[in-house]
């Protein structure tokens, strides 16, 4: 027994239902690749800023100065900001107890960011000039790693549900 032939309106129909799936999913691959850049940028700028507010704390301030904590501006929730004096040459001196060491090549010219690995972990670090030297001030990406790694991974999962 042969099946009946599907009219030609049931052919139309699944071309225009695979068109509306593959027009949503660029829709939503788009949606989320704006929404990870913006997510993804904010959460550097405020580590950013954070940098520099530190940086300004401690601007011209004396090296004992330097390795005391300011009570009003320690974040209990945040990374910490470690601090390095790095000298003229390939000295640098750890001013933060607890921070990694910075190697000489690792530190940012004087009003510049960067992103460098130090120990297990990436930093986002920033210089000021101070004096002869520059101070560096630098925290840790792995809390911005890791919010970014969870939004991912719920627009992975909601993905097919769409």
């Amino acid at each position: 027994m042969r099946r009946p032939a599907l009219p030609p309106q049931a052919g139309h129909a699944s071309r225009v239902a695979l068109a509306a799936t593959l027009l949503i999913a660029i829709v939503y691959a788009g949606s989320a690749a704006i929404l990870d850049k913006i997510v993804g940028d904010r959460l550097i700028n405020e580590a950013d800023t954070r940098l520099k507010e530190r940086l300004a704390d401690f601007h011209g301030a004396s090296q004992a100065a330097l390795s005391r904590e300011d009570d009003d501006d320690v974040d209990v929730d945040g990374a910490p900001v470690f601090l390095w004096l790095a000298g003229p040459g390939d000295h640098t001196v750890r001013l933060s107890i607890d921070g990694p060491a910075l190697p000489a090549a690792a530190a940012p010219a004087s009003g510049q960011r960067q992103t460098a690995r130090l120990g297990p972990s990436s930093f986002m670090l920033r210089a000021d000039r101070s004096g002869q030297a520059r101070l560096v001030a630098g925290e840790s990406l792995a809390e911005e790693t890791h919010i970014v790694g969870v939004l991912r991974d719920g627009e992975l999962l909601g993905a097919p549900i769409l």
